[in-house]
C-alpha cells in the first residue's frame, strides 16, 4: 500500500469464500481475535501515512470488534471469564471519540456504537432484531452481499 501512487476504495465484494464444515476457520477460537490486533497495527500505519483513510480504518476495526464481541458471547466456553470481551470493550471505550467521528455518515454503525456504549447486550439485541427483520424480508440485506448456493 505504501508503494502505490493511486488507490481506489470499492465497497463491493469481488471474491467469495466457501466454508466447509471441516475448514480450519469453522471453529471459533481466541486466535480469531488476531484479526483485531492486525487491524489495529495496520491502523497505525494508515494514520501515519494515509490520514485521509483513518475513518475508514476505524470503521473496519469497529465492525470487526462488534462481530467478535458477538461471537464471543455466542461461544461463551471460549471466554467464560469474559476476558476477551472486556478487552474489546475497553478498546472501544478508550477510542470512543475517534470511533464516533468515523461513523458520522454511517447510521447503522453510529447506532451500534451508541448502543454498545450504553451496554454491549443492547447492541447484540439490535443486531439480532435487524437479522430477524432481514430474514422476514422486512428489511433488505447489506448492499453488495448476497448468499450464493453452490451445487
Amino acid at each position: 500500500m505504501h508503494k502505490v501512487n493511486k488507490y481506489v476504495m470499492i465497497h463491493q465484494p469481488f471474491y467469495y469464500y466457501y466454508q466447509r464444515d471441516d475448514s480450519i476457520v469453522a471453529t471459533y477460537t481466541p486466535e480469531n481475535l488476531d484479526i483485531i490486533r492486525g487491524l489495529r497495527e495496520r491502523h497505525l500505519f494508515i494514520e501515519k501515512y494515509y490520514g485521509d483513510l483513518t475513518d475508514e480504518s476505524y470503521k473496519l476495526i469497529l465492525k470487526t470488534c462488534f462481530i467478535h464481541y458477538h461471537l464471543l458471547k455466542l461461544n461463551r466456553k471460549i471466554d467464560d471469564k469474559g476476558i476477551y470481551r472486556k478487552e474489546i470493550k475497553i478498546y472501544i471505550r478508550s477510542h470512543l471519540q475517534p470511533f464516533k467521528q468515523a461513523v458520522q455518515n454511517n447510521q447503522q454503525l453510529k447506532r451500534q456504537l451508541f448502543l454498545f456504549n450504553l451496554h454491549p447486550a443492547l447492541m447484540i439485541f439490535f443486531q439480532r432484531v435487524i437479522t430477524g427483520l432481514r430474514k422476514m424480508k422486512l428489511l433488505s440485506g447489506p448492499v453488495g452481499l448476497k448468499q450464493v448456493d453452490v451445487s
